[in-house]
C-alpha cells in the first residue's frame, strides 16, 4: 500500500482548498471543488489563452513591421548605390568626351600626313 500513487488532486487548482472525497467535481482531467471553481478555472484558461493570442499577434505585427523597414532600408540603399554609380557614369562622361576631339584631330592629321607624302614634289624643271 505504500507503493501506491495517489493521481487525485490534494487541492483545488483554482481556490487551492483541500478537496473532500465527498464533494469532489471531475472535469477535464482535473478534480475541482466545486462546479464553481471549475467554472472559475475555465475563464481564467480562456483569459489567458486570449491574452497569449494577443500578445503573439502583437509579436506579429512588430515582426512584419522590423520586416518592412528592412526591405526598405535595403531598397534605399540600392537606390543610392545606383545613384551614386549613375554620377560616376556621368562624371567619366566628360572625361571620355574631352578625350574624344583630341583622338579626332589625331586622325584628321595623320591623313593629312600621308597626304602630304603621297603627293609628289614637283620635281625640277628638265633643261634649265
Amino acid at each position: 500500500m505504500a507503493d501506491e500513487v495517489k493521481t487525485e488532486a490534494q487541492n483545488c487548482p483554482s481556490c487551492k482548498k483541500a478537496i473532500k472525497k465527498r464533494r469532489r467535481y471531475y472535469r477535464n482531467g482535473v478534480y475541482f471543488c466545486s462546479p464553481n471553481c471549475w467554472r472559475a478555472y475555465n475563464t481564467e484558461a480562456k483569459a489567458k489563452a486570449a491574452e497569449e493570442a494577443a500578445t503573439k499577434e502583437e509579436d506579429d505585427k512588430a515582426k512584419a513591421e522590423q520586416e518592412k523597414a528592412a526591405q526598405a532600408k535595403a531598397a534605399e540603399e540600392k537606390a543610392a548605390a545606383a545613384k551614386a554609380a549613375k554620377e560616376a557614369k556621368k562624371e567619366e562622361a566628360p572625361a571620355a568626351k574631352e578625350e574624344a576631339p583630341a583622338k579626332e584631330a589625331k586622325k584628321e592629321e595623320a591623313p593629312a600626313k600621308a597626304e602630304a607624302e603621297s603627293t609628289p614634289k614637283e620635281a625640277p624643271a628638265e633643261g634649265a
